[in-house]
C-alpha cells in the first residue's frame, strides 16, 4: 500500500528527526519496500575531522564545539537534495544509537582524539557487520580507556570492561558466568592505551608484555583465548543468538519504543543472525515486518526531551541549525 503525508512523517522520524515537506513530497504515494530500500542503502558520508579536534591537555575546550558539530549534523541530514557530503538522517540517527550503546564519558578518557575516532565508528559501521563494529569498538582506545582496561594486566586483572563487553555489548545479564567474567578479563589483558607522558594520550595500543597467554576456559572452550578472537565467539560463534535477540530489543525499543514482545523480538534476531549478523538486515526487519506494513504508532505516554522536540521539529519548520551551549 502506497505511504501517505502522515505515514512518511511517521516513517521519517522512526528513520531520522521528522519530515520536511520535500521529504514528504519524495516518499509518499511510494511502497514502504521501496522507501525502505533507499534509506537502508545510502551510501554513509563520512565527515572529515573538525580541524578543533586535537592531542590537547585542555581536552575540556573541544567538548561543547564537538557536540555543536555534531547537532548540526543531524539537524542538516536529508533524505533529498543529496551530495556526496549530505549526512543521511538514518546513518546519523543510528550513530546516536551506537553512541549510547557503547557509551563512553570523555571527562574520564580526557583525549578527545579516541573519543572522536569512537564516534566516527560508530557513523561508519552504523549499519554494518555487528561482529566488526564490536571488534574495532574494543580495539579503541577510548572505549578501553572508560572502563578501566588500560590497568587490566597479567596477574592483577581488572574486570569491568570484560564483564561490560558481555553485559552492555553482545549477550546481556544472564547470559554468562563469573567464570566468563575472570577468564575474559584475562583475555583482554594488554590491551590499552600509551598511557601519560605530559597528558593521557589514549590512542589504542597492545602491550604483549602485559597479555597473559595462558590456556583459558570461556564458554566451556579452552584456548589461548586474546581479546578480539572473544568478540567473534560472542558475535558468531557459540553466543550468537543470545547476542542477536539483545541487540534486536534494544533496536526495537530506540526505533519503535514499547515493550516488544517476544515473537517481535525474535523475528528480528532471526533476521539478524541469519543475515550474517548485518545490523542493515536487522533494521531491514524492523521497518518492514511480516505481520503488516505499518509499525506500532510512538506511545502516547512516550515523553520526549526537549532536544528530542527540537530535531524532530527542526526539519518540517526549516529552523536555523540549534547552537547547544553548556
Amino acid at each position: 500500500m502506497p505511504l501517505n503525508a502522515r505515514d512518511v512523517q511517521h516513517f521519517c522520524r522512526r528513520v531520522g528527526f521528522g519530515a520536511s515537506q520535500a521529504e514528504i513530497n519524495h516518499f509518499k504515494g511510494r511502497e514502504r519496500a521501496d522507501v525502505v530500500d533507499e534509506v537502508l542503502n545510502l551510501t554513509v558520508a563520512m565527515p572529515p575531522k573538525p580541524g578543533f579536534i586535537q592531542p590537547s591537555s585542555t581536552w575540556w575546550t573541544q567538548k561543547w564545539p564537538t557536540i555543536n558539530w555534531w547537532m548540526e549534523r543531524m539537524v542538516d541530514s536529508s533524505w533529498t537534495n543529496r551530495t556526496a557530503s549530505t549526512p543521511s538522517p538514518l546513518v546519523e540517527k543510528m550513530a546516536l544509537f551506537w553512541h549510547g550503546h557503547f557509551a563512553c564519558s570523555l571527562d574520564k578518557v580526557q583525549d578527545m582524539v579516541p573519543v572522536f575516532d569512537l564516534h566516527q565508528l560508530h557513523r561508519s559501521h552504523a549499519l554494518a557487520d555487528y561482529e566488526t563494529l564490536v571488534r574495532k569498538v574494543s580495539t579503541n582506545g577510548a572505549a578501553l580507556t572508560n572502563l578501566d582496561n588500560d590497568t587490566n594486566v597479567k596477574g592483577a586483572e581488572q574486570e569491568n570492561f570484560a564483564r561490560e563487553l558481555m553485559e552492555l555489548y553482545t549477550v546481556g545479564v544472564g547470559n554468562f558466568s563469573e567464570n566468563d567474567v575472570v577468564q575474559m578479563a584475562r583475555a583482554w589483558t594488554g590491551h590499552g592505551n600509551h598511557g601519560w607522558s605530559s597528558r593521557l594520550d589514549a590512542r589504542y595500543r597492545f602491550n604483549s608484555g602485559n597479555h597473559d597467554n595462558g590456556s583459558k576456559t570461556l564458554f566451556g572452550r579452552t584456548q589461548n583465548w586474546n581479546g578480539p578472537q572473544t568478540v567473534t565467539e560472542l558475535v558468531k560463534g557459540s553466543k550468537r543468538q543470545q547476542t542477536a535477540r539483545f541487540i534486536a530489543r534494544k533496536l526495537w525499543l530506540y526505533f519503535v519504543n514499547g515493550e516488544p514482545t517476544d515473537a517481535q523480538v525474535q523475528q528480528i534476531a532471526s533476521a539478524f543472525s541469519n543475515g550474517g549478523m548485518s545490523i542493515k538486515t536487522a533494521m531491514r526487519a524492523i521497518l518492514l515486518p511480516p505481520s503488516g506494513p505499518k509499525l506500532p504508532a510512538m506511545p502516547s505516554s512516550g515523553v520526549r526531551s526537549t532536544g528530542w522536540s527540537t530535531f524532530f521539529a527542526a526539519p518540517a519548520c526549516r529552523w536555523p541549525t540549534p547552537k547547544w551551549r553548556g
